[in-house]
């Protein structure tokens, strides 16, 4: 069984749980209601969100931004090893 929650975080309301740790950030409690409550429910929705959380981390490695001195932190080949693992992990 999920066991996803939301919370108030200043002015936004936090969706989290297992099988992530943060899901997504709502402006209206009663959104974040009834994401959580879809997510708890649903036996599909909470695999995709791992896939997709996997895709997004990966990408924002491959995506940061150039150094100070002009270089990036990975080249081309250390790239696509991150997109490669990622991808054959969810068998695409």
């Amino acid at each position: 069984m999920n066991s996803f929650q939301y919370r108030k975080l200043n002015t936004e309301w936090q969706v989290y749980g297992e099988p992530l740790s943060h899901i997504c950030m709502c402006q209206d409690e009663t959104l974040a209601q009834l994401i959580t409550g879809l997510l708890n429910k649903s036996p599909v929705l909470s695999p995709l969100l791992c896939q997709m959380g996997d895709f997004i981390e990966r990408l924002k490695l491959i995506a940061a931004p150039m150094r100070p001195d002009g270089t990036f932190n990975r080249d081309r080949s250390a790239c696509q090893k991150l997109a490669k693992e990622v991808l054959e992990k969810y068998g695409y």
